[in-house]
C-alpha cells in the first residue's frame, strides 16, 4: 500500500499559562505546559484522526474546520487539565 502525505497547518499561541495549538484545517486543539509539549500533544491527535478517517474510508470525515461565529471569527474550546 502506498503512503499518503497529509500537510496541515497548526497554530500556536500561549494562553492562561499554557501553549495552545490549534490546526486550521481539522479544528483540533491541543494544550502543553509548553510548545514541545503541544507539539507533541497535536502530533498525536492529528495521527488519530488520521487515521480513522482512512481505517474507515471516511475521508469527509478528516476535514472539519473549527465552526464561525456569525461575525466570521472562529469559536474554540480549550479543556483545561
Amino acid at each position: 500500500m502506498a503512503k499518503k502525505r497529509f500537510t496541515f497547518n497548526v497554530n500556536f499561541n500561549r494562553k492562561w499559562n499554557l501553549t495552545v495549538g490549534r490546526c486550521l484545517e481539522l479544528g483540533i486543539v491541543a494544550t502543553g505546559k509548553d510548545i514541545e509539549e503541544a507539539k507533541s500533544n497535536m502530533g498525536d491527535l492529528l495521527v488519530i484522526q488520521v487515521r480513522y478517517a482512512l481505517e474507515n474510508d471516511n475521508m469527509e470525515y478528516l476535514y472539519q474546520p473549527a465552526p464561525k461565529d456569525k461575525k466570521g471569527n472562529v469559536i474554540f474550546i480549550i479543556l483545561l487539565p
